[in-house]
C-alpha cells in the first residue's frame, strides 16, 4: 500500500497542469488595427510531463481577445459618403504543443526556463463600420518561443513568463499576426 502511494506521487510530481492570466501587446499589422492598445482579456491553459529534471514537453491553449474602438469618421466610395464609429475584434484561440528547458533549481525557491511552441491558432477578426461587419475566421500555423520563471510556493508554483507569439497568415491581408503575450499564473 505504501509502494501503491509513493508511485501514485512520483507520477504527479512529474505533471503539472496550470492557468494564467494573459496581458498581450500587438505587433506590427495587428497594432495598426488595433492602434497599439494592450488586451487586458486573456487566459491560458497549459499542461506539462517532465522528461526529466530539466525537461518537459506539453501543451497549452487560451484566448485573448484584442479591440479597438475608433470614433465617428467619414467615409467615400465610389462618390458616397457617410459617418459611421468602427469597432475591430480580433480573437485568438492558440492550440500548441511546446517543450521548455528548465535551469537548474539548486539554491533557491525559483528558477528559470525557456521553451518553443508550435501549433495552430483560430483567429476570429472582426471589423463593425456602423451597422455593417467585415468577418474572417481561419485557422493557421502558429508558433512561439518563451522565457520565464516557476517559483516555488510549497505545494503549487507561480509562473510569470514572456512569449513571441507569430500566427502565419493570420491577418485581413494575409500577412502575419504577431503579438506579445505577459502571464501570470499558477501551476499545480
Amino acid at each position: 500500500m505504501i509502494v501503491l502511494l509513493l508511485s501514485i506521487q512520483t507520477l504527479v510530481a512529474q505533471e503539472q497542469f496550470g492557468i494564467s492570466y494573459v496581458i498581450s501587446i500587438p505587433n506590427n499589422n495587428l497594432n495598426k488595427l488595433l492602434d497599439g492598445k494592450a488586451s487586458f482579456r486573456g487566459i491560458s491553459f497549459e499542461y506539462r510531463h517532465f522528461v526529466s529534471d530539466q525537461i518537459s514537453i506539453g501543451g497549452n491553449s487560451g484566448w485573448t481577445v484584442f479591440n479597438n474602438t475608433s470614433p465617428q469618421q467619414t467615409y467615400s466610395k465610389d462618390g458616397v459618403s457617410f459617418n459611421a464609429k468602427t469597432w475591430s475584434f480580433t480573437h485568438t484561440v492558440p492550440i500548441q504543443i511546446s517543450g521548455r528547458y528548465h535551469f537548474s533549481k539548486e539554491g533557491g525557491m525559483a528558477h528559470a526556463f525557456a521553451g518553443l511552441g508550435l501549433g495552430t491558432t483560430f483567429i476570429n477578426q472582426e471589423v463593425w463600420i456602423g451597422l455593417a461587419t467585415i468577418k474572417e475566421s481561419h485557422w493557421n500555423f502558429s508558433f512561439y518561443p518563451e522565457a520565464g520563471f516557476i517559483i516555488d510556493l510549497g505545494g503549487t508554483d507561480a509562473i510569470i513568463s514572456t512569449q513571441y507569439n507569430y500566427v502565419v497568415n493570420g491577418h485581413f491581408q494575409k500577412k502575419g499576426l504577431d503579438y506579445w503575450n505577459f502571464k501570470f499564473g499558477v501551476l499545480f
